[in-house]
């Protein structure tokens, strides 16, 4: 089946199909191939189950290819990337077909049950291969060869601040873990919180680095001291213009972009390196320009690429949160 063909099928609406149809017609929009890792396809995999339809739910865009291994991970696993909403989302899928006694405007799992997401804690990102400041006890480095994948989209290079990573909801504030610890820090950047928590809509969540006490970097001139990286809403990250926009609304800066253009390979990357200074600056983080999911964060195929840190990034003997506070300034402090 051609291309045109393929195009017809995927705008098609939801007319019921007979299986062998709908098996075929998946198969036939998708080119045959897994559409959550790109091998060939074994299963016509039913998004939402087909024993919650009363007409045995065989609709075209309740379909999606999938391999063996994906569609039992589909069938199985809880995580965020075997979700319906993802698997839509990877098979160019613009709209849910749901059974008729679930309604609109709600994220559900494939058996129908509301998908609460709760507290979520950011993952860790991967360091870039070259990445001085790589700790094999503690870090995850990515292979050469996995940058290939990369090649041509559209990314974005922000600054690795030196800050403590914190998410922000309508209804909950926590650092990188979900557990809380106090420390004067994470009770400023509560009190900045708290005048806009009101703002973030329900079921959104906004991370960013608070940056508002000395780690190992004194800066001198910030914009403020919670500084956006994402902007979340359930587990859907937005494009960073989108993401700048919503951390606009909020009156909060995002951290620094210091270059942003098509991945043709890690050339820029180094040139974008060679120009930090390294007495004041971190590092630098790679993500995609447009929107990702939180399951892909550490996939190449999507997500967070990777970070690059400066070598004997912590330059103090004792950890930050353990010693007297020092607070960083902001523009304009006197």
């Amino acid at each position: 089946m051609g291309k045109a063909e393929r195009m017809a099928l995927k705008d098609m609406g939801p007319s019921l199909l007979t299986r062998e149809e709908f098996r075929a017609g998946v198969f036939a929009r998708d080119g045959g191939l897994c559409v959550l890792c790109g091998e060939p396809g074994v299963d016509a995999h039913h998004i939402m189950d087909r024993k919650l339809f009363p007409d045995g739910g065989y609709y075209l865009d309740n379909g999606a290819t999938l391999c063996g291994e994906c569609h039992l991970q589909a069938e199985t696993a809880p995580e965020p990337e075997f979700l319906p909403s993802s698997i839509r989302e990877r098979a160019g899928i613009a709209s849910a077909v749901l059974p008729p006694q679930l309604g609109q405007g709600q994220e559900y799992d494939k058996w129908g049950r509301v998908v609460d997401y709760g507290l979520v804690k950011y993952p860790h990102t991967p360091h870039l291969p070259w990445s001085p400041g790589y700790d094999a006890e503690e870090d995850m480095i990515l292979e050469p060869e996995a940058l290939e994948g990369w090649y041509g989209r559209h990314v974005v290079i922000t600054e690795k601040m030196d800050g403590e990573g914190t998410t922000l909801y309508n209804n909950a504030y926590h650092a990188r873990s979900t557990t809380y610890t106090g420390h004067p820090s994470r009770t400023r950047g509560r009190a900045i919180w708290g005048g806009i928590r009101h703002d973030i809509p329900k079921g959104w969540r906004v991370c960013a680095e608070n940056v508002s006490a000395v780690h190992s970097i004194r800066y001198g001139s910030l914009p403020g001291y919670l500084m956006v990286f994402s902007v979340w809403e359930g587990m859907k990250a937005f494009s960073w213009e989108e993401t700048e926009e919503w951390a606009g609304l909020l009156g909060l800066p995002t951290v620094p972009v210091l270059w942003r253009g098509q991945w043709l390979g890690p050339e820029r990357c180094h040139e974008v390196i060679a120009g930090l200074d390294l007495e004041r600056q971190e590092g630098i983080v790679v993500r995609p320009a447009g929107a990702f999911r939180f399951g892909q964060i550490q996939d190449t195929r999507g997500g967070v690429l990777g970070k690059w840190v400066r070598r004997g990034h912590v330059t103090t003997d004792e950890h930050w949160m353990d010693r007297p506070v020092e607070w960083n300034r902001l523009r304009g402090d006197i």
